[in-house]
This record gives C-alpha cells, structure tokens and sequence, in this order.
C-alpha cells in the first residue's frame, strides 16, 4: 500500500493539553461518532502544525457539514474494530470462524454503501473531496454476496454452501429419522417392561441413548455409557441402534471437516484481500472521524476556521464548548441556538483580536468575572483549529502556532514544597 503520512505534531508541554481541556473537546466529538474504527480515529487527533493537512481536512469537514445540512447522515453502527481479525488472516492455515467471516464481509459491504452514497452523481458538486476518499475502496460485493450466501445471520454455515456439505446433511437427516423410529420401537418395548425412568431419548457422548432404571428387572440390551448422579438411572444405548449411531457419528465428523473446508476457503480468499480490508477500515474510521466533527459543527454552530499568513488571530463571538455543553447538560436539551439552554441561560461569547503589531492581550477584571474562561476558550480554539476540529464561533482565523504555552490556576505543590508563585515560575522556565 502507499506509505503513510507523518504529520508534524504541534510542540507543547503535554500539560498545556489538560490545562487547555482539550482531552475533554476530543471527548465531545468522539461521543459523536458511530463506530469502534471513528472512535480510534478521533482518539489519535492532536494539533499539528502542517498547514497543508489542516486545511485539507478541514475542507472534507466542511462537504461534511454541507451533506448533512441537506438532510443526509451516514453512519456505521455496529462496526467493530476489525484490526484482530485482519492480522488474523495473516497466520498461516489460519481458519476464521464463521461470525469473524461475517464481520469482515460487513467491513467490506459498509465500505462499499459509503462509495456508493458518497459517490452517487447528485453529490458530484456537494462532495468533491470525499468522493475522492471512498473512490479509494475497491468494489467487493460479488465475495461479500458469497460470503452472506454460504454463512447465514446466525453464523451456521449454509447447508447448500457446497454440494458436499448439502449431501452429508441430507444422509444426516435420513440417518437420524431411522435413528428415531428404532429408537421409539426399544422406548415402547422399554415402557411395556417398565424399565423406563423417562419417555424421553437423550445425548450422552455423542450418542442417542434412553434413560433406563437401574432397579429395572427387565431392559432392553445395550452398552451403559453414563449413569445419573442419583444413581437411578442408566444412559443406556440399545443394541439395536448402535450400527446407526456409529454411521451418524462418521457423518457428523464428514460435516465438521466440510464446514472447516468451507470456513478455510473463505479465509483464503479474504487473505488475498487483507490490503483492501486494511484500506476500507482506515477509510471508515477516516469517514467516521470527519462526519464526528461535522456533528460536533452543527450541534454548535461553529465555523471552519481560517488561517492567516501575517500572524492575525480574529476570534468573533467564540465560545468554550465544554461550559456550553455543561448548560446543555444542564437544562437537559439540545439549544435552539447557539450558547443557550432551554432554560434561558446563555454562554456569554468573547470576541478578541490580535495583530502582528499588537500581539499581546492582558486581560483584567474581579474575581469570578470570566478572565480564566476568555483565556481557556481562546487556546482551545487554537488547539481544535491545528486540530482539524472547527471552532464554536461566528468567525475564526488564526495563525498556525508552533507552540501553545499555557499556565493556568493554582499550581501550590505540598509535596514538592512549591508555593503557588514557584510553580508557576517553574513552569514558566
């Protein structure tokens, strides 16, 4: 396959991101995706500072937001990380069971509907950049067809997956249905002795036998394969059914060695397939990530943001996601607009702008007045931007940061012996 991009990481001090929230953002948008392959995706997004992939992504971000707004969604529930069984394939005489042969037809059938509806010629305008995406995924419906046909939802394997396994099963089914008649004939022989302890035929070994009492005067002749832990009973198989019960045994072994023929074939076949399957996953999560973010966009009202050459930061009523989420949480439903709850409480939005000539912003004010929460919200925003992730305001551009410092709150250490004032100076070295 094609080598993998590295993209640059943006350099910080890791506690820069705890202390600007943004595990917590990531967490809001990972609650938006709809499968275990965007959840890792999301998972792995950090701030970069190679402006080419920001925008890049940010733009399949935008046709997402666009989909949506015209009334689409696309999700894919229910889909498992399929990473296991992939590196699964690759062991040599390894035989997938038949639900792990299902999961992965659903990973190629689910990347394949997300061609199909990504790529549908209505979108040709809406959808440039995503189709070029999924245009990526190869078209496997006919081994897919194969695979749902041979295995049922279930995970048994079809009886006409092959002509073999569908004549063994019709030999079981006579075997067994003489098995049965023979068996009733000895039960009611049985009965007339009052040697039965149950009228019922049970399995004991693989075996059919009948549940015979041990203080029985008369029973029928047989070889005893189990007696009940009372005591009482005896599983007893009668001679006239032994012939049947080894033939049915035989058949039994015939079936099992056909449907590992079966289950080893359709593992072959994916193997030859496992750069294609490695390929639809990372799309999907891909997929999944990107249309995360767009919910996140719409739930709230943010803008892709922009970023400028000449080091210009322009953030117009922008809001800190996680108290909006918390007000939401809080009067327990989605606002009609962005920053309010049902309630009426709002987020109240900051508007800052800074310049190549004056990039310095001191904020003052009382206690409580909202100064941590406008410095918060500004590096967070940064961060979600580097991070492909768009920003809750009515207009953002930023620079694109090699660094983001931050030194926030009461960093007093008892046990290092730090006072507030030495820990934020050594923090600041």
């Amino acid at each position: 396959g094609e080598p993998r991009i590295v993209r640059p990481q943006l350099c910080m001090n890791p506690a820069t991101l705890e202390r600007l929230e943004f595990p917590e953002l990531r967490e809001l948008v990972r609650a938006r995706t709809t499968c275990a392959l965007g959840l890792a995706a999301v998972e792995s997004l950090a701030p970069s500072i190679d402006r080419g992939w920001i925008e890049a992504e940010l733009a399949r971000v935008a046709e997402a937001i666009a989909f949506l707004r015209s009334g689409n969604e696309l999700g894919f529930a229910s889909l498992e990380d399929p990473a296991p069984l992939i590196a699964k394939l690759a062991v040599r005489d390894a035989v997938l069971a038949p639900q792990e042969l299902l999961d992965l037809a659903g990973l190629l059938a689910t990347a394949s509907e997300a061609r199909t509806t990504i790529g549908a010629p209505r979108f040709r305008q809406l959808l440039p950049l995503l189709r070029q995406l999924v245009a990526e995924l190869e078209d496997h419906a006919t081994l897919v067809r194969d695979l749902r046909r041979k295995i049922l939802p279930g995970g048994e394997v079809d009886t006409y997956a092959s002509a073999e396994l569908s004549a063994i099963r019709s030999e079981i089914q006579r075997t067994e249905q003489k098995l049965h008649r023979t068996l009733r004939r000895v039960l009611e022989r049985a009965a007339e002795q009052a040697a039965l302890q149950d009228e019922f035929v049970t399995l004991r070994g693989g075996r059919l036998v009948l549940p015979i009492r041990t203080d029985a005067r008369a029973r029928p002749e047989g070889v005893v394969h189990a007696e009940s832990g009372t005591g009482h009973t005896l599983f007893l198989e009668p001679l006239d059914t032994i012939a049947l019960n080894n033939e049915l045994v035989a058949l039994r072994e015939q079936e099992a060695a056909e449907v590992r023929h079966i289950l080893a074939e359709l593992t072959r076949r994916l193997a030859a397939r496992s750069a294609s399957l490695d390929r639809a996953a990372e799309v999907i999560g891909q997929l999944d990530s990107i249309f995360a973010r767009a919910r996140f966009a719409r739930d709230f009202h943010c803008a892709i943001p922009k970023f400028s050459s000449n080091g210009t930061l322009t953030l117009r009523a922008v809001r800190h996601p996680l108290l909006e989420a918390a007000l939401r949480s809080a009067s327990r439903s989605l606002p009609a607009q962005a920053g309010f709850g049902t309630d009426g409480r709002q987020v109240v939005p900051v508007s800052v702008e800074l310049t190549p000539e004056q990039h310095v912003l001191v904020i003052s004010g009382p206690n409580a007045g909202g100064k941590t929460v406008a410095v918060k919200t500004v590096g967070l925003a940064a961060l979600a931007a580097q991070a492909a992730i768009p920003v809750p305001a009515e207009e953002a551009e930023l620079p694109v940061f090699e660094h983001v410092l931050a030194d926030i709150g009461d960093e007093q250490s008892i046990v290092e012996n730090l006072s507030t004032f030495s820990a934020h100076i050594m923090n600041l070295r």
